[in-house]
């Protein structure tokens, strides 16, 4: 619309087009058609209850269950009810059916063939309720998961169920307009990386942490996308993308953790840094190029070092070395080992 012009129109599957060249409360200056295209796909879909029958209680009027009906309706799958009476244990059985079936039976008990009915369900539901006030029920259609907290009942309405759908259906409609005075506003400025810095860290360490500095050099509030990927083969992790928003002529620093691991080693290892729009339009992208130290730690076999410091007696030029071989080892215990022994003698 031009300027602060706003216009409010309504589309229905009985009435799925509409066009302001036929609406004449429409004072716009834009030739605008909607049309209702259909349902995108929803997460959830639609409750099926073709195969369950709604028991609702109605009589008498004074009693407790037919008052509170909201929390007494009962939802039975169509299979445990008898559509015409004649099939014993499900609800709807007959009187007839009920009377008469005893006398194919060489033995019966009281409520044979009375089984499963209503009242049996809504019992079972309640006896769930008393052990668990959140429990899943089976025939209460209060306490069952699709309904809980998703029924509308209001003092005086039908004795009909109202069901909230929880979940946002998505509709596809068609906006039609005449380009000619359509013009492109610019909601994007430029940017630039201004700097980026990291501090030498050792291999095999954690402690890396990249600067960037970047900054909106228009004159538009825009969204900025910083992205840091691997420019070595030295460079350890995928780093997360960093967002941000700034004012015209603001600058920000953002910071990332970065980390290198192949080797012990001094090396020279780099980054790509790219700055982009979150439509993927590239503002500036940077190489950056650092190095990383040597892990100081001295493995066991650097700690072998010879002494050389002292001369002791009969020539021994490492202490400890008796035998004069320039090396430590069991041979030279050995000679200390007799030593001690002729002395205790």
């Amino acid at each position: 619309m031009k300027g602060g012009e706003q216009h409010q129109f309504e589309i229905s599957p009985g009435n799925p087009l509409y066009n302001t060249e036929h609406d004449y409360d429409y004072l716009g200056n834009y030739s605008i058609k909607a049309e209702l295209v259909g349902d995108l796909n929803p997460a959830e879909g639609e409750l099926e209850l073709d195969n369950y029958i709604l028991y609702i209680p109605s009589k008498p009027a004074d009693h407790p269950m037919v008052q509170d009906y909201q929390n007494n309706m009962l939802l039975v799958p169509r299979e445990e009810v008898s559509k015409d009476g004649s099939e014993l244990d499900k609800v709807g059985v007959s009187f007839y059916k009920f009377r008469t079936q005893a006398g194919n039976w060489s033995v019966s008990e009281a409520g044979d063939g009375l089984h499963n009915q209503l009242f049996h369900k809504h019992n079972s539901d309640l006896q769930k309720l008393v052990m668990n006030p959140n429990a899943e029920t089976t025939y209460l259609l209060h306490g069952m998961k699709d309904f809980k907290d998703s029924m509308d009942f209001r003092s005086g309405m039908p004795k009909t169920l109202e069901h909230k759908i929880k979940y946002i259906n998505n509709t596809l409609v068609t906006l039609t307009m005449n380009s000619d005075p359509v013009k492109t506003i610019e909601t994007e400025s430029d940017g630039i990386i201004v700097s980026t810095t990291i501090d030498k860290y050792t291999c095999f360490s954690e402690d890396g942490l990249l600067k960037v500095r970047i900054k909106n050099t228009g004159n538009l509030k825009t969204d900025y996308i910083v992205t840091v990927t691997k420019g070595t083969m030295n460079v350890l992790r995928e780093i997360p993308a960093q967002a941000k928003t700034l004012e015209p002529l603001e600058e920000a620093e953002l910071k990332f953790n970065v980390w290198t691991y192949r080797g012990n080693l001094a090396t020279a290892n780099e980054y790509l840094i790219r700055l982009t729009s979150p439509t993927g339009k590239l503002y500036q992208e940077k190489i950056h190029r650092f190095d990383t130290d040597k892990y100081t730690t001295k493995y066991s076999w650097d700690l072998q070092e010879k002494n050389t410091a002292s001369t002791g007696v009969g020539g021994v030029s490492v202490l400890g070395d008796n035998t004069c071989d320039d090396k430590v080892d069991f041979r030279d215990f050995a000679v200390m080992a007799s030593c001690w022994l002729v002395g205790i003698q």
